[in-house]
């Protein structure tokens, strides 16, 4: 067994303790200060990459949102041409319509009576004319009131004129026009 003997001063030795005491001290600072220094790298990263990925998906919503304008502008266009083939189809709808119209009123027409003027006013029509006779007038009114694309007949006014030296009846009547009528009934 070998024995120990320090001949140090306690002074010494005291320093020595010491220094091992702040060797550790700045070793366990310096330790400190790295995890710091990587917890602050690292945070720099995620940082950069959390701005590169708002950078990205700005980029992306800037594209949808010029993705959005387009299919909005398409919208648009879709319900103005929409609109448009609504139209022409209830102009076609209507040709088609009045066609029958005034095919069913010239067969209602009896012979002896002229029409002068048809005036659409809303769903009625004003019809003024010329006959001979308030016979055939009334024939007329009749023929009209049984067809199926008139409702009511109403007489307005019976004048009484003449043609040649010939006594006519001029007359102005309204009928109701019956809106359900398809092109298809009839023809």
């Amino acid at each position: 067994m070998v024995t120990r003997i320090n001949l140090l001063s306690p002074e010494i030795l005291a320093r020595k303790k010491i220094r091992k005491q702040v060797i550790i001290s700045m070793s366990l600072v310096c330790v400190v200060f790295v995890i710091m220094i990587s917890f602050y790298i690292h945070k720099c990263h995620v940082f950069a990459e959390k701005k590169e990925d708002l950078r990205i998906k700005r980029k992306e919503l800037s594209a949808l949102q010029q993705e959005i304008r387009e299919v909005e502008r398409l919208e648009a266009k879709k319900a103005k041409l929409e609109e448009r083939k609504g139209v022409l189809e209830q102009l076609v709808f209507d040709r088609q319509r009045l066609t029958r119209i005034l095919d069913e009123m010239c067969s209602c027409v009896p012979f002896g009576l002229w029409l002068q003027s048809i005036t659409p006013k809303g769903n009625q029509l004003s019809i003024s004319g010329t006959a001979f006779d308030n016979f055939c007038i009334a024939n007329y009114m009749v023929s009209l009131s049984n067809s199926d694309m008139f409702g009511e007949v109403e007489l307005l006014s019976i004048t009484d004129g003449s043609i040649f030296e010939h006594p006519v009846k001029r007359f102005q009547l309204d009928c109701d026009v019956i809106q359900g009528v398809s092109q298809t009934q009839g023809g």
